[in-house]
């Protein structure tokens, strides 16, 4: 029994001396960096232990979020630089540096730098608000939808995206100067019916990066389809301009039959040789004949 209690002593005062010895060793060190970083970048951070640690001492330096070791380097110079590679926004933080001269498992390493920066991770992805030129339509139909956001930046180039039920369906280039966006569905079919919303972005998106899109949605109802069917003909216009030609039409042939029946020449036509009242009286039987005839009216 007292052996047991013995042993059990001698473990747990290993592992305090253990710890003590860790904290000993692990010192305080400078950071440098940007304040913001934006997802999808590399972020660039600086450990510094200049007038701290002599030029040609061999120490391990260690990049710490929150007051935990994070990642760590063999440090060459009194400046040390970890690339925060593919940045996200759970990355934001507190980041503080410091550095031992033992090497330890960054995850064990727990401690403050002299300086501390708290880094904030801007996702770029700006909600806009969306509008619809209509709400239903029949298939086959052209919709207009117009995306809004005064939160976009007017001096970077931004994409806006159209969503419909949450997922991303059309891109538009984002106008900075009307701060707006212009979506046209064309020739809409009852699979495009559903929720719309639209985001605005600094950087490309994928589908699967959305669990919301935009500060507000608008349904639209696609059924039936657009008529094709031609309005029915009023008798009117072009179409009916033959038969009122005719008549006259008729009448110049007529003409020019009596002309020859009467022995005109082919060139040089002799007018005073063709009797007046013969060839209006013909003209006349025929202009009534062609009135009278009846007319097919649709």
């Amino acid at each position: 029994m007292f052996i047991l209690l013995f042993i059990l002593g001698l473990v747990t005062r290993t592992k305090e001396q253990s710890t003590l010895s860790q904290a000993d060793y692990v010192h305080p060190a400078r950071i440098y960096a940007s304040s913001r970083a934006k997802v999808g970048e590399i972020s660039e951070v600086k450990c510094s232990t200049f007038g701290i640690t002599k030029p040609e001492e061999q120490i391990y330096v260690y990049l710490c979020k929150n007051g935990v070791g994070i990642n760590w380097t063999l440090a060459k110079s009194p400046d040390s630089i970890f690339l925060m590679r593919n940045v996200k926004k759970e990355d934001s933080g507190n980041y503080s540096c410091v550095f031992s001269r033992t090497k330890y498992s960054p995850k064990d390493v727990k401690g403050q730098g002299e300086t501390t920066i708290f880094i904030q991770v801007i996702d770029r992805v700006y909600p806009a608000v969306i509008a619809g030129n209509k709400s239903e339509v029949k298939s086959g139909a052209d919709v207009d939808f117009t995306c809004t956001s005064e939160d976009a930046p007017d001096t970077s180039v931004l994409l806006a995206y159209l969503c419909q039920n949450e997922t991303i369906v059309h891109i538009e280039l984002w106008d900075s100067q009307k701060k707006e966006a212009i979506f046209r569905r064309t020739r809409v079919q009852e699979s495009d019916a559903g929720s719309y919303s639209c985001v605005v972005s600094e950087r490309p998106l994928a589908t699967t990066e959305l669990g919301t899109c935009g500060n507000n949605s608008v349904f639209l109802l696609v059924s039936g389809e657009l008529s094709t069917e031609s309005p029915p003909s009023t008798g009117t216009g072009m179409t009916m301009a033959p038969l009122y030609l005719l008549p006259s039409l008729f009448l110049m042939v007529l003409l020019v039959v009596l002309l020859w029946k009467n022995g005109t020449p082919k060139f040089g036509l002799n007018w005073s040789n063709i009797p007046d009242d013969h060839l209006y009286e013909e003209a006349m039987i025929y202009h009534t004949r062609v009135q009278e005839t009846p007319r097919c009216v649709n």
